[in-house]
């Protein structure tokens, strides 16, 4: 798991890549729901919403209220999330920590 973890620190050090940590003292945030997927793409489309649950999937385009609300929630957790950098040291630690 170390090396996974330093793996993704290299990653995380590309210009086209961004890792951003959601720390356990965020608290209470609407990444508790589940896994979801917000796809956007240029012209008429618009973004879709991809949801997973237990057994199950769905996508959400259009007008729908939930690809509004999957937005909102993403725009929140990406408020309590770490910057870059400090995700990065975060990770690194934690590496560090697992190697003993």
């Amino acid at each position: 798991m170390p090396a996974q973890l330093r793996r993704l620190v290299q990653a995380g050090r590309s210009d086209h890549i961004e890792i951003a940590v959601l720390p356990f003292g965020a608290g209470a945030h609407p990444g508790t729901r589940g896994p979801f997927t917000i796809l956007g793409f240029d012209g008429d489309l618009g973004e879709v919403l991809y949801l997973e649950g237990q057994g199950t999937a769905a996508v959400v385009a259009g007008e729908d209220q939930r690809v509004s609300d999957y937005r909102h929630a993403f725009e929140v957790l990406r408020q309590k999330t770490l910057p870059q950098d400090e995700s990065l040291v975060l990770i690194e630690h934690v590496a560090d920590e697992m190697s003993g």
